[in-house]
């Protein structure tokens, strides 16, 4: 998993540079690799092992949106003296 994140970073860079300089073919299979990079994380978060798997993440997707929600509606407490 970390390869892969790290490797999401490299393209990014490649594919920013590429783009900058009108290299059109590098950054076409550039773009190809960071979605199949992508696909396969998405494999590998159901069926990948068990540390890997979005299932062993602290909370679900769900809750955390319940949790950033109720956030939402919450007056902002500060500290002043």
């Amino acid at each position: 998993v970390r390869i892969i994140h790290w490797a999401w970073v490299l393209l990014f860079g490649l594919l920013w540079l590429t783009a900058e300089n009108d290299e059109m073919d590098f950054h076409r299979y550039a773009g190809y690799a960071m979605v199949c990079l992508l696909v396969f994380r998405i494999y590998w978060g159901f069926k990948g092992s068990n540390t890997a798997k979005f299932s062993y993440f602290v909370e679900s997707p769900i809750s955390t949106w319940r949790y950033a929600k109720e956030r939402q509606n919450q007056p902002v407490q500060t500290k002043l003296g």
